[in-house]
């Protein structure tokens, strides 16, 4: 995904910022644009980027602005971890669980019950 790196600068100076993300070591080709104090630049002008992705910006005295493109991914990187499909439990199995823990719960009141009122039943 392109982006744009904006900042202030307070004193004149050099500032460094790293753009390949240790993606390649060949990145000084790409066509970054930068704009220094408002004004968009060439490469040279107050600005270089190098091959391993450091780009140094010398002589701005308000602001600076570096848009740059896609970094291309590695050719080298490891391959998706597989993962095995999850399953969820749908609505229907949740229902149906639900309504098999509440009939049994029903049973066993109703079974309570009536083992009570036979005991009491004999006792009297």
């Amino acid at each position: 995904m392109a982006a744009w790196l904006n900042y202030t600068v307070k004193d004149v100076g050099t500032q460094t910022v790293n753009l390949n993300n240790g993606y390649t070591n060949n990145i000084g080709h790409l066509n970054c644009t930068v704009y220094i104090d408002g004004e968009n630049r060439t490469q040279g002008d107050g600005w270089t980027l190098s091959n391993d992705g450091w780009v140094t910006v010398t002589g701005a005295t308000s602001n600076v602005s570096i848009y740059y493109p896609p970094i291309p991914a590695p050719n080298n990187l490891p391959p998706p971890i597989a993962v095995a499909p999850s399953n969820p439990l749908t609505i229907n199995a949740v229902f149906l669980f639900v309504a098999v823990v509440t009939t049994l719960v029903l049973i066993v009141s109703v079974a309570t019950v009536l083992m009570f009122r036979r005991e009491k039943s004999q006792k009297a």
